[in-house]
């Protein structure tokens, strides 16, 4: 990112709760949430489009795309991707990917610190982050292997933590207010600020910790060959 750029736009779309934000040169962010259930694409294009139309309205040029990329919900992450890269490649800007855990551990300068959240059949996505950044790669856990670590208890931030609120808070764990907030107006600004470095929309990918719920069928329909009889069931 140069010295000149004007503004950033954030997506974030890897938990319940997704979000925009335009961090911009010369004036407050402009910040858009809403949780959703199904249908994210529904509400999250309009959300893009009204902010993109503010920018040219105050003469400001998009100088690039940040988008979280996982680990998170799998159709989610897939509709926050697709919007930012429809973005960046319609501008010709760059992407600047950052993991789900990552972008989230922006909002919190106290460390040592855990971030997580809901990976569904009572495991949680989460990565440690010390006083120089993460400690080790993302990963898929039970709850109880995040409290043994060596650092527990310590904060714990993220969607996670509010979903494992009550086993953190008996077991000593510090809950900020705002833990499971959505970092688009962090990953905005650390993009604007040249914290990130921007990639080719092409070379940009999700990130997952495990593959999908949504699994292949492994009995498909065979048409019949010609002049072999069907059977009685129709097959």
């Amino acid at each position: 990112m140069t010295g000149g750029a004007d503004a950033v736009l954030a997506i974030d779309t890897a938990g319940p709760e997704i979000g925009v934000a335009v961090a911009r040169r010369g004036g407050p962010p402009l910040v858009w949430t809403e949780r959703v259930g199904r249908g994210a694409d529904a509400v999250l294009l309009p959300a893009i489009a009204r902010m993109l139309d503010q920018l040219e309205g105050d003469g400001l040029r998009l100088s690039g795309v940040a988008v979280s990329v996982g680990p998170g919900a799998f159709t989610g992450l897939r509709v926050g991707l697709s919007a930012a890269l429809g973005v960046a490649v319609a501008l010709r800007v760059p992407v600047y990917a950052e993991g789900s855990l990552s972008a989230r551990a922006r909002l919190y300068a106290k460390r040592p610190m855990l971030v997580l959240m809901d990976a569904r059949k009572q495991r949680f996505y989460g990565r440690w982050f010390g006083p120089e950044g993460a400690l080790g790669p993302p990963a898929d856990r039970p709850l109880a292997d995040w409290l043994a670590h060596d650092d527990a208890p310590a904060v714990v931030v993220g969607e996670g933590a509010l979903v494992a609120y009550e086993s953190l808070v008996s077991a000593g764990w510090t809950i900020p207010e705002n833990a499971g907030q959505v970092p688009v107006v962090a990953l905005a600004e650390a993009a604007l600020a040249g914290k990130m470095s921007g990639a080719d929309p092409a070379q940009v990918r999700l990130r997952y910790v495990r593959p999908p719920d949504a699994k292949k069928p492994t009995h498909l329909f065979k048409p019949p060959v010609a002049g072999q009889p069907k059977s009685r069931n129709g097959g």
